[in-house]
């Protein structure tokens, strides 16, 4: 997401952390009531402050509700007050983050968090210049230094940021970079120029690496939107700027005199008037900004794919993210001396069909490569639906694909498995444009290579010529793939095939054999997929006699 805006809020406030007792964390005021007849119920919560009278500002939220962004750390009456990042849990509160590590720290702020809780951001020491940082729970902070200014990151712990670049003879210019595994890389695209706070952080990056941004010309004249992927590079936008993209590839940005949000082959999905500045898109198609009133006054706004625009506060307040929870960070104008606190809105829709994943709700096992069915029922009239998948019980989810909303009540996905393995893999389907419309399957699946283990006949076992056996085998290939049976009088020199089927179960499957070869010491059975894996296996050695054993 986004967070150009909320920086100039940061630096006209100043201020950062020694640790200070944290505020109760309490329900704030009521929301103000949606633009459209249909009405949706807002819940908001006041996440705190650090200090008593401080400030307070949500810049972003994961997918559990986990929240990062900037407080004071000393009182108001501080001649040089200091702002530090925090993260906040409902679990924990409001925590100051990075001092200890930085006793020197100024002013800082924790610009975005992924489902991992590795949190991004940068902080001024004293006298000194901006920092780069990744800090998480789990490993507490990495320096990025002074030459990788980070504003997104995704589940991949790819970031997306800011690097000084060329020199174009009256400014030192900023680029678009993305850190990897402790490398930096050029997007080669000029987003700005690189001052103190470098400017030109319009830049946001999903679960597939696509990044957006704006480049932005002298005097503004030349600003445009820009997309890159790392197949294509550096695409251009039929935008003035754009600010997030989602997992479905789909961009939000702004043209001249419209609010815009683009598909991922570029075709406009839908557009709004101006003055609704959009901050942050989520994986449901949902965008998040600010509206500039009048008054020179702000008012949040929750912008939903079916054009509903809700109006989230009446108070003076700004919404900078949304997660696919519909739950919304920002910051609300809480007293008459303009101190804003943090804030999560969470919207919740008046009605919403049910929706309920029927398959696989058993403990599967799924081989790479292998096609699989997702079956779920719904009842509503959501255009789509997003399809997630999460590799560690439901802790972290990725984005698979979208899906139409097709005739009829039951809806399909069919499913190439892709790595990495994983035991516990879990699938999640949610409608979009109906977020409460969502459900998680009910067991984990375990994804490894395509595999195939004949249990009978086994190894050492004797069988008579003409007696029926059962060959049976374990596998996870699914149901109904193709598979050959082949069997083999000379321990696996040559082969004859029996029979070509399909796989009787998602897991298991068995077919009768009548047993048609002479006696032999060395005869074997071999299972072998048809479906491109390659997966095979290969019994034991097992006896033929001249009559049944």
């Amino acid at each position: 997401m986004n967070r150009r805006w909320y920086r100039a809020q940061l630096l006209t406030v100043g201020c950062v952390l020694v640790t200070a007792s944290m505020a109760e964390t309490q329900p704030l005021m009521s929301a103000a009531p949606s633009t459209r007849a249909e009405e949706v119920r807002i819940d908001v919560l006041d996440l705190g402050t650090l200090v008593p009278g401080g400030t307070s500002a949500a810049l972003a939220i994961n997918n559990h509700g986990h929240v990062v962004g900037f407080a004071d750390a000393d009182s108001p009456d501080t001649l040089f007050k200091r702002q530090v990042p925090f993260f906040w849990t409902p679990q924990r509160g409001l925590q100051a983050i990075v001092i200890d590590e930085v006793p020197d720290l100024f002013i800082g702020l924790a610009q975005d968090i992924n489902d991992r809780d590795d949190v991004i951001g940068y902080y001024f020491p004293f006298g000194g210049a901006a920092n780069g940082f990744w800090w998480s729970p789990h490993h507490g902070i990495i320096h990025l230094g002074e030459e990788f200014l980070p504003v997104a990151i995704n589940n991949r712990r790819q970031i997306v940021g800011i690097c000084p670049g060329p020199d174009d003879g009256e400014f030192l210019l900023a680029v678009a970079c993305i850190w990897e595994d402790f490398f930096v890389n050029s997007l080669e695209v000029v987003v700005g120029t690189w001052g103190h706070p470098p400017e030109g952080d319009e830049l946001d990056i999903n679960e597939h690496g696509h990044v957006v941004g704006s480049t932005v010309g002298a005097q503004d004249i030349s600003r445009f939107g820009w997309v890159w992927t790392p197949l294509t590079g550096v695409m251009t936008l039929p935008l003035r700027s754009a600010y997030a993209i989602n997992n479905a590839g789909q961009v939000v940005g702004h043209t001249s005199e419209r609010t815009v949000v683009l598909a991922n082959s570029g075709a406009v999905l839908r557009t709004a008037r101006g003055d609704l500045l959009p901050r942050a898109i989520n994986s449901r198609g949902s965008v998040v900004g600010t509206n500039l009133l009048p008054n020179d006054g702000l008012s949040p706004f929750l912008w939903r794919p079916n054009g509903d625009v809700t109006s989230l506060s009446s108070n003076d307040a700004y919404a900078s993210d949304i997660n696919n929870n519909a739950q919304i960070a920002g910051a609300v104008m809480v007293s008459h001396d303009r101190t804003r606190h943090a804030v999560v809105w969470t919207v919740h829709s008046p009605v919403h069909a049910a929706l309920r994943i029927e398959t696989p709700n058993q403990p599967s096992r799924w081989g790479l490569n292998t096609r699989h069915r997702l079956a779920w029922t719904y009842e509503g009239d959501a255009p789509q639906f997003q399809i997630d998948i999460s590799r560690d019980g439901g802790d972290a989810w990725d984005f698979l694909s979208v899906v139409p909303n097709r005739v009829g009540g039951s809806q399909n996905f069919f499913w190439t498995v892709t790595g990495p393995t994983t035991a516990n893999a879990r699938l999640r389907v949610t409608a979009i444009a109906d977020e409460e419309a969502t459900d998680v399957n009910g067991a984990d699946i375990r994804i490894g290579p395509a595999a195939i283990d004949i249990l009978r006949p086994s190894g050492g076992t004797a069988v008579g010529i003409g007696s029926i056996q059962d060959i049976f085998f374990r596998h996870n290939l699914g149901a109904r793939k193709p598979v050959a049976l082949d069997v083999s009088d000379n321990g696996g020199r040559t082969w004859r095939t029996i029979v070509e089927t399909g796989t009787t179960g998602s897991t298991t499957s068995s077919f009768q054999w009548g047993v048609d070869l002479l006696p032999t010491t060395r005869a074997r059975i071999r299972v072998r997929a048809l479906d491109g894996t390659g997966a095979a296996a290969m019994s034991g050695l097992f006896i033929v006699t001249s009559s049944t054993p």
